[in-house]
């Protein structure tokens, strides 16, 4: 059995506003993060940041990646 399906590939990227918060610890958004039991190694790995402008202004970004990227 041959599956003709076509395969769909979405390319996924980090918002044009993202910063990542390891470089720029703003207060509002470190405190959240630390207080939601996070530290600045699981920061930094996670490559964990946020958006002051734009469509998710005001919002903490948790990138998630896959084996390719």
């Amino acid at each position: 059995f041959e599956d003709k399906r076509e395969k769909i590939v979405y390319k996924v990227q980090l918002p044009k506003e993202f910063i990542p918060l390891s470089l720029y610890k703003k207060k509002e958004y470190y405190d959240y993060v630390i207080g939601r039991g996070l530290n600045d190694k699981i920061i930094n790995y996670l490559n964990i940041g946020y958006c002051d402008d734009g469509y998710y202004k005001n919002r903490i970004i948790i990138p998630s990646y896959d084996k390719s990227t």
